[in-house]
């Protein structure tokens, strides 16, 4: 895959199954010490400060992480639970994830992730909430 990507992620909960939320920009993808990596930067609407992403994944893992207008690190490894913490510019909260699948299919210029868990914050509890990424190389 080429360094310049296009990277688009689409995201849906039991709450949110008619807004999905999506969002797409440009990025790069590379290799680091054996893992895949991609890092974008997005402006979210009423936000000031850009978030800037990280992912890194291979089969059955991926880890999401976050900084700027939102901080956290998010890891999805298919079958386990984790825990992280929140930082929005509403302040602090706490996310236990149980990750039901993850899903890397990796082709040469183009990369799909499909991740499937449930997640909780505080006494809400979302089931069967999924995210889809699609990277295409932008040659």
């Amino acid at each position: 895959m080429t360094k310049e990507v296009m990277v688009q992620i689409e995201g849906v909960g039991e709450h949110t199954a008619d807004e999905q939320v999506t969002s797409a920009s440009r990025g790069n993808y590379f290799l680091s010490e054996g893992q895949h990596c991609v890092e974008f930067s997005e402006t979210i609407e009423g936000l000031e400060t850009p978030l800037n992403t990280r992912l890194e994944f291979s089969p059955g893992l991926l880890r999401l992480q976050r900084t700027g207008a939102v901080e956290t690190t998010m890891v999805f490894e298919e079958g386990t639970v984790s825990v992280c913490e929140y930082q929005s510019p509403f302040g602090m909260m706490e996310l236990q994830m149980i990750t039901r699948e993850v899903v890397v299919d990796h082709m040469e210029q183009e990369l799909n992730i499909k991740v499937r868990y449930d997640m909780s914050a505080g006494e809400e509890t979302m089931r069967d909430c999924r995210i889809a990424i699609h990277v295409t190389a932008t040659h």
